[in-house]
């Protein structure tokens, strides 16, 4: 049975069939401009079971340069509204952003489905970990910010998200969130071959929808911008190439073992000393070398980043809003 056609944002019926994908179809709502995938099968939270792969994990791990790095730019931003205090972070993943948040003093608590936070990740001060949906937390404590990034695009009704995050969020408190931009340059000339579409993406917002949601849950926009993510203009051409020749690599190398191997890719349990096999291991020393080639390639486009930026084109959204009293 397909999910019903209803607005997931404003539970709207009024809409505009936009997409065919191979998992479902894409419809725009006409009342909040909210685009959303009506899916042919409601298998989103299995879907959704790849970021606790031990295979992403991994993945993860030999991208911690620029993941961190990544994720000091959102401290930066952050820390223009909130000097100091606890966040609570939805989707922290393998954790770069408690991390970074850590070390400039902060005390940060998170919630996952999967328990992936790396150990090189958490300093002996942060704060809880709590293992749950970020769509059925229930928290008591309150925060002085709330951060998700790339996180209400996944969940089936974000307003409720929303309103729960307004609940545990201090007078005054923030909210910071990050997803793809689908009124992106990006998005309108690949159209239903844009690379945001997923069988785990529910949601697909502009700059207006989401602020328009933010509003319709009691928040004040301070900041509503987009950041253009300029490898995503090579990944195109460079991830086909790049795939087939890992494949050949491993295939080279393991043989016969990944395949044996295969069937425990959804094992999560990574401890300590895997994570610094993985980290100087051969492959990771490859990986990294190729992320440095692939971002000097990519400051080509910075100029026209920052051109597509100052229209709001950009890949992603970047909005903090503060709690309304």
């Amino acid at each position: 049975m397909p999910l019903s056609l209803h607005c997931p944002c404003c539970n709207g019926s009024n809409n505009k069939y936009l997409y065919k994908l191979k998992y479902g179809s894409v419809y725009i709502c006409t009342y909040c401009n909210t685009a959303y995938t009506v899916f042919d099968d409601l298998g989103i939270k299995s879907a959704n079971e790849v970021f606790g792969s031990s295979d992403f994990i991994k993945a993860r791990i030999y991208e911690q340069h620029r993941l961190r790095r990544i994720a000091r730019s959102r401290l930066s931003l952050l820390k223009r509204y909130l000097k100091e205090g606890h966040v609570l972070e939805f989707g922290s993943s393998t954790g770069e952003f408690i991390y970074e948040c850590t070390k400039s003093g902060y005390n940060v608590s998170s919630v996952d489905l999967y328990s992936s936070v790396l150990n090189i990740n958490q300093p002996g001060k942060s704060g809880d970990v709590y293992r749950q949906d970020a769509s059925e937390y229930k928290i008591e404590e309150t925060h002085d910010a709330v951060v998700a990034f790339h996180v209400i695009e996944h969940l089936l009704n974000p307003g409720e998200f929303l309103r729960n995050c307004r609940g545990t969020l201090k007078p005054d408190g923030i909210i910071f969130l990050e997803v793809p931009n689908y009124g992106s340059l990006s998005r309108r000339i690949w159209r239903k071959r844009w690379g945001m579409f997923y069988d785990y993406h529910v949601c697909h917002f502009d700059s207006s929808s989401l602020a328009g949601l933010l509003k319709k849950h009691g928040y004040q926009i301070l900041l509503i911008r987009t950041v253009d993510d300029q490898i995503r203009y090579i990944a195109p051409f460079y991830n086909p190439l790049r795939n087939a020749l890992w494949a050949t690599i491993r295939k080279v190398i393991h043989g016969k073992r990944a395949g044996q191997n295969q069937g425990n890719n959804n094992n999560n349990s990574i401890d300590y000393t895997d994570e610094e096999r993985i980290r100087t291991s051969w492959k990771a020393k490859i990986y990294r070398l190729e992320l440095y080639i692939v971002d000097c390639m990519s400051l080509l486009f910075l100029p026209f980043s920052l051109l597509l930026n100052s229209f709001g084109s950009g890949s992603y959204i970047q909005v903090i809003a503060k709690k309304n009293c």
